[in-house]
């Protein structure tokens, strides 16, 4: 009788085969069988209005189209990441510099050393780097995300002066773009090209 009853226990009924489907799952999370796409986009990002002491500039940004439009796909077995970023970081750098400068304006043109100078003291063109790690499997734990922003600085000549880069880093990928963002903040007024511009700028004006 005790016999009977295991065999009915492992062979057909609804006991066993909830069983069957729970050691299934667990088998495909922890062996990666089967690949998870997510999906993340950022199209615009707010930030709260930051006190900050403005520098007395004149500046134009360039957003190149690689920027504007970025996406990555990463990889990361079982998981495939999907990212669009290049909405949201103009929008954060949009904030940023507005409120870093006292005027900022949008240069339509890469900057070139063509000997013309154009109304901004500096230029300023970013570039944008994403990466995924780590929680790979149920005991990774969460994945880390990793932002980095590079800056290049280029004369009102459209010669290049040279560069500066921030990076965040979270478990989620608004917290990583929001600590960049906070670097940006705090960094970019102390930057020696943004120094030296506001030097001459003051010095014509005497």
């Amino acid at each position: 009788m005790v016999q009977q009853y295991r065999c009915n226990l492992f062979d057909g009924s609804k006991v066993a085969r909830r069983l069957a489907n729970i050691f299934i799952g667990l088998a495909a999370i922890f062996t990666g069988a089967c690949a998870e796409r997510i999906s993340l986009s950022v199209e615009t990002f707010p930030l709260p209005t930051p006190v900050v002491e403005k520098v007395h500039l004149t500046v134009g940004v360039h957003y190149t189209e690689d920027f504007r439009s970025y996406r990555r796909t990463i990889d990361q077995d079982p998981w495939i990441y999907d990212l669009s970023l290049g909405a949201g970081s103009v929008d954060l750098f949009e904030q940023v510099l507005s409120s870093v400068f006292d005027t900022v304006i949008s240069v339509p043109k890469a900057p070139s050393p063509s000997g013309q100078h154009l109304s901004p003291v500096l230029i300023i063109e970013p570039s944008l780097h994403a990466h995924v790690d780590g929680g790979a499997g149920l005991l990774a734990g969460f994945p880390k995300y990793t932002i980095r922003y590079g800056l290049r600085f280029y004369g009102a000549d459209g010669t290049r002066l040279g560069s500066w880069t921030v990076s965040g880093r979270a478990s989620n990928i608004r917290p990583a773009m929001r600590q960049a963002a906070a670097k940006l903040l705090i960094g970019l007024p102390e930057q020696e090209y943004i120094l030296a511009a506001l030097v001459r700028s003051e010095s014509r004006d005497y």
